[in-house]
């Protein structure tokens, strides 16, 4: 590997540990910066600054990666995508502590490295701010690159060793090649790759860090200008300027690709296309189509949670959405007005109720023929309402009813309640999703099966008393959803889920998650601000 390379192994907590560039991390101060030498006149200095611990590190997501490059030196070609594969902690994409970085791995990080560093090199004056041979230049670069890089200053140490790699690269390789190496070596090194949070003595994160915990969970990128001046200034160290942060950077435009990630997450989009459909079946079922499914409802959740009253009940009811003219010929509905750009468009509010009666969803949660009450009652289940679906005995043949002519998806699953091997499971999940047989495997609306009309009535049980009890078809289903304290506490605890990458379960969390659910009444930006708030997310360690 080239010098400067990755080494793959995250830092540990306590103890000197090695960076990307090949020597030891100084995170507790400066070694060189002569404490407890004394001075001339024989009086000892002051006492060091008790020693920071470092905690577990996260390494970047293939989305935080793409979003910190992109913000560090405006490349968008997501060179994230010659990465490996992020790993997942409770349904959500988080590189946590343990995960091992193969050799392939590392190599994958080298060269995506590499190709990042050649890119941003090609024309170093926009790059540096400044002639590369100008006494300085290259020194004010690497104290500013590097800081926004690692998200933190730089310590003595680590710039005069950036300038060092530099300088011998110089000798070796010439000026544009040594700049290159030098962005490849930053980009290598764990310090950048991972999110590494830094505590006192006290066991609380020091301000650079909490910077960071905002920056990735509310835009999903490196710390603003904004963000590092609070830091700098200490005001991070309260939980007020936490929250004014957070409040300001919720109200940025920035926070939009965070709740798409999210809601990308939570509802298992990305099945959207890898669901494969029988041209036979559904011939207009295309890669375009797929795209526009997508974009109408990433255009329908912004709206809700960030334009709109941002509760989750417009999430689950509101029966408008966003078309443009070919979406609007998939649905069998007229094209708005400009049928070339999404527009708002106000639908039947008997046949549509939020992202569960889009196209998106349905489709994802659809087998390749024909509907999936297993896929789409399994959903609500888990991922509206918490519960938990056993999987299915060793040896158990789990392929779907093949369809018949003239039958009902119902009577091709009435085995499941009837087979005691499979009722237990199957009781749970059927019949919510039998709700949705109005819409087919690609989410049109359907009145007839078979040539038979529609039977979407279902008992919903197992939930709350407040929820349980006959439902008729989806649109009914999203509002007692939308009113249901289960639905809720399991929003906010998935919003858990998705900020901290923890054991939601575990007994160090317990008092976090009740007292996010006791307060969170349905307005998701509201649970995002007081996901700042908590005391795992001030205080400091999280177990």
């Amino acid at each position: 590997m080239a010098s400067g390379c990755y080494t793959g192994v995250p830092p540990t907590q306590g103890g000197a540990q090695t960076d990307g560039l090949g020597f030891e991390d100084d995170t507790g101060g400066d070694p060189d910066d002569g404490a407890g030498d004394g001075d001339e006149s024989g009086e000892p200095d002051d006492p060091p600054p008790p020693p920071l611990s470092v905690l577990p590190s996260r390494r970047l997501t293939r989305v935080q990666f793409d979003n910190v490059v992109a913000d560090l030196l405006g490349d968008t070609t997501q060179p994230s995508l010659g990465l490996p594969a992020d790993s997942e902690a409770y349904g959500y994409a988080s590189n946590g502590e343990g995960d091992q970085v193969s050799l392939l791995a590392a190599e994958q990080y080298e060269t995506v490295a590499a190709e990042v560093a050649a890119r941003a090199v090609l024309n170093p004056y926009v790059l540096l701010g400044c002639d590369q041979a100008s006494i300085g230049c290259i020194d004010g670069f690497i104290e500013r690159f590097g800081s926004r890089a690692f998200r933190r200053p730089l310590s003595t140490t680590e710039a005069e060793r950036l300038a060092e790699l530099y300088g011998t690269a110089l000798l070796t390789h010439g000026a544009d090649k040594a700049l290159e190496l030098l962005v490849q070596a930053v980009l290598l090194s764990p310090k950048f790759l991972y999110r590494i949070e830094v505590t006192d003595a006290d066991g609380r994160v020091d301000d650079w860090t909490m910077a960071s915990r905002l920056s990735f969970l509310l835009w999903n990128t490196m710390p603003d200008h904004a963000l590092l001046d609070a830091a700098a200034d200490g005001t991070l160290s309260t939980a007020e300027g936490v929250r004014a942060h957070a409040e300001r950077m919720l109200d940025d435009r920035r926070a939009e690709p965070m709740v798409l990630d999210f809601h990308r997450q939570w509802l298992l989009l990305d099945w959207l296309f890898t669901a494969a459909k029988d041209p036979a079946v559904f011939p207009t079922f295309d890669e375009d189509l797929q795209h526009r499914l997508a974009e109408e409802t990433e255009a329908f959740i912004a709206d809700a949670v960030l334009t709109g009253d941002g509760t989750l009940s417009s999430l689950l009811t509101d029966s408008a959405t966003f078309l443009d003219g070919p979406l609007a010929a998939h649905y069998g509905l007229p094209a708005p007005a400009a049928p070339e750009v999404l527009t708002r468009v106000a639908l039947d509010p008997t046949r549509a109720a939020g992202f569960l009666t889009q196209g998106a969803f349905l489709a994802a949660h659809s087998s390749s023929n024909t509907t999936s009450p297993v896929r789409r009652g399994k959903f609500v289940r888990e991922r509206l309402l918490c519960g938990k679906v056993p999987p299915p005995p060793p040896g158990l043949d789990t392929d779907p009813p093949v369809p018949t002519p003239g039958s009902t998806t119902r009577e091709r699953y009435e085995q499941h309640s009837t087979d005691p091997v499979c009722a237990a499971c199957h009781d749970m999940m059927d019949p919510i999703g039998l709700g949705f047989e109005h819409y087919d495997a690609i989410g049109r609306w359907r009145d007839l099966e078979g040539g038979r009309e529609i039977d979407a009535t279902i008992e919903l049980i197992g939930v709350d008393d407040q929820t349980n009890g006959t439902v008729d078809g989806v649109v009914e289903l999203a509002h007692r959803l939308a009113d249901s304290p289960t639905t809720r506490n399991c929003v906010a605890r998935q919003w858990f889920r998705y900020a901290y990458g923890r054991d939601d379960y575990a007994d160090a969390y317990s008092d976090t998650i009740a007292a996010l659910q006791a307060d969170f009444d349905g307005d998701i930006q509201a649970l995002i601000i007081a996901i700042t708030q908590t005391d795992l997310f001030l205080g400091g360690r999280l177990p």
